[in-house]
């Protein structure tokens, strides 16, 4: 009994705790840092109405290419109050003309854009 007591406190701090501190995405992006990153593209973007405290969700969906296979990814920004505030912020998105993705290695089709300076990739 003192062993499975122990294998559940074990699955507790060593699953449970960590996706309920850094969340699913921050579990599932684990890692991410050491993805190959390629040059990729913004294709649309729209907002969705969540409802609650804060409805409004920009949403925007990319594409980048892989040994000469395309594919495509989505990713909603942080939610705000104001509809024409998130289509502002759609609106940003969209008139970059190139963005990083990362990929996972051996499965391009989970990938995450590279938003910030996590990782440097020189786009001409």
């Amino acid at each position: 009994m003192l062993t499975v007591t122990f294998l559940f406190l074990g699955f507790v701090l060593v699953i449970i705790l960590p996706l309920a501190t850094r969340g699913w995405e921050s579990w599932r992006d684990r890692g991410t840092g050491d993805w190959p990153a390629v040059e990729g593209e913004f294709v649309s973007g729209t907002v969705l109405n969540a409802g609650g405290e804060v409805p409004f969700v920009p949403l925007l969906r990319y594409r980048f290419y892989v040994d000469g296979d395309e594919f495509e990814g989505s990713f909603k920004i942080e939610s705000v109050t104001d509809r024409e505030d998130a289509q502002l912020i759609v609106d940003h998105w969209l008139t970059r003309p190139q963005i990083a993705v990362a990929y996972q290695p051996g499965n391009p089709g989970i990938s995450k854009p590279l938003l910030s300076e996590e990782k440097s990739l020189p786009l001409s």
